[in-house]
């Protein structure tokens, strides 16, 4: 087996097990690692949308000739905070979603959060 496809397996082993430890319940957290309810490359739609690019609605922005050099900086953005739907709270993202904000690690590191991004996801 290649080391990709050792990686990717692994990869996929560590995702059923979080999820399983997750399914049925609220998943509110702050920083760490995502758990998606569509897309998990999050950390590149920050980067496009944050760049101009619309990724909102379509495929279309990700064949904008930008897409390439603005590519490498998905890796600077960070969870911040995952907010899930929770009955107990009253709140209903769309169609049991969740919120997701996301900021770039220097901007972290300044304490400025006036660039922080929010995706929404919902089943």
């Amino acid at each position: 087996m290649t080391a990709p496809a050792l990686v990717q397996k692994l990869w996929s082993s560590y995702e059923k097990v979080r999820s399983t430890a997750f399914e049925g319940h609220i998943h509110h957290q702050i920083l760490g690692y995502p758990t998606p309810v569509q897309n998990p490359d999050m950390e590149m739609e920050c980067q496009l949308a944050s760049n101009g690019v619309n990724v909102g609605s379509s495929e279309e922005g990700y064949k904008d000739p930008r897409v390439p050099e603005l590519k490498a900086g998905a890796g600077e953005w960070k969870l911040l905070l995952q907010v899930d739907t929770d009955k107990d709270t009253g709140w209903m993202w769309g169609d049991v979603g969740t919120l997701y904000f996301w900021i770039r690690e220097a901007d972290a590191q300044r304490d400025d959060f006036s660039k922080v991004w929010m995706i929404f996801q919902c089943c």
